[in-house]
């Protein structure tokens, strides 16, 4: 004897199934987003030693967070509209103001470690400073 399903049963039915495949495939849809979101923490480390430091008049980017222990390039570009300076603290390397649309490149030997760098715009002659800029290397072994 054959079994008939009403309508109403059938739509739950396949409304169920429907349901269960989209669940399904959001959850992978979500895995494959975190693994393209952890994608870039592999690629923050600079691949050949050199950081290009983007300075604003309201903000200072690295080009990568990492960078291996040995020689780093810093390549500062002011993208700003005032003068600024570079400094790595605990370093001893500071570069004077650095004028709007230019940039100055200077290379350092880094031990492991965190390293602050820092910003101060305006000019020292006209004597108005801004606030000072600043952002964080993390300078890892150089087997990692």
């Amino acid at each position: 004897m054959k079994s008939h399903l009403s309508f109403s049963t059938a739509l739950r039915r396949t409304a169920g199934l429907g349901l269960v495949v989209a669940l399904a495939t959001l959850g992978a849809c979500k895995a494959q987003e975190e693994t393209a979101d952890a994608a870039p923490v592999a690629e923050a480390v600079s691949p050949d030693g050199t950081i290009t430091v983007r300075i604003t008049d309201q903000a200072m980017e690295l080009s990568q967070a990492k960078v291996r222990a040995g020689e780093v390039t810093f390549r500062i570009v002011n993208a700003g509209t005032q003068p600024h300076g570079f400094k790595l603290k605990g370093t001893g390397l500071e570069l004077g103001n650095i004028q709007p649309g230019n940039t100055s490149s200077v290379a350092v030997q880094l031990q492991p470690g965190g390293y602050d760098i820092v910003s101060i715009g305006g000019t020292e002659a006209s004597g108005a400073e801004e606030p000072e800029l600043a952002t964080r290397l993390q300078v890892i072994e150089a087997t990692q």
